[in-house]
């Protein structure tokens, strides 16, 4: 978890996924000071309970779309029609 606000800022993320208990630590680990560097948009994922998923989604990150996924099949639809979606735009600022 140390390294995940130099990572985010690294590669320059605007999304996350989440699977179980990452945003449970994530929102339980010791503040650092990138923090508030972050523009993380989009988290999508499962396993996460409505007491970690606000805190999450306002309360660290200030991520502005959390996507809770209650089924495997629903998450890998979904995550595909998202990367078909971030692939547009990326290929619309290109040119």
């Amino acid at each position: 978890m140390k390294a995940f606000s130099a990572d985010i800022l690294k590669y320059n993320c605007q999304a996350v996924q989440y699977i179980g208990e990452l945003a449970r630590y994530l929102v339980n680990a010791p503040p650092n000071a990138d923090d508030d560097k972050l523009n993380i948009k989009y988290a999508f994922g499962n396993g996460l309970n409505k007491e970690i998923w606000a805190k999450f989604q306002v309360g660290v990150f200030w991520c502005f779309y959390v996507l809770r996924f209650f089924s495997f099949v629903i998450w890998i639809a979904i995550g595909l029609k998202m990367l078909e979606l971030v692939r547009r735009i990326v290929l619309a600022f290109q040119s």
